[in-house]
């Protein structure tokens, strides 16, 4: 993140009807790791919110890990666990969508 920014980047999970994040007071947790690692990306670095709509958490990078995209040329690859509730009973299958932003202002 920016020196002069009080968040940097965000990684945006928006999934299907029927399904929620799980999450207590808005707030939620993750595993964010370079594929492979033992360790996950430190939760001080991370803030995890899920808005009101329950349907959509937004990841924002607050401290001094460096998510390097493959832009980036550093050939990192990353894995990310979100944990939902299942919606109830079965359900035709659906598309989730994941989005990344440079800001923490979500702006392209």
């Amino acid at each position: 993140k920016p020196a002069a920014d009080p968040k940097g980047g965000v990684l945006r999970v928006e999934v299907p009807a029927g399904f929620s994040f799980v999450r207590v007071n808005n707030e939620c947790q993750v595993d964010l790791r370079i594929t492979g690692a033992t360790s996950a990306v430190p939760r001080a670095d991370l803030m995890c919110e899920v808005d009101s709509s329950t349907t959509k958490l937004n990841l924002y990078m607050i401290g001094s890990t460096e998510i390097q995209g493959e832009e980036s040329g550093s050939g990192q690859e990353y894995q990310l666990i979100v944990y939902v509730y299942n919606p109830i009973g079965p359900q035709a299958a659906a598309v989730w969508h994941l989005n990344t932003f440079s800001k923490w202002t979500r702006e392209p």
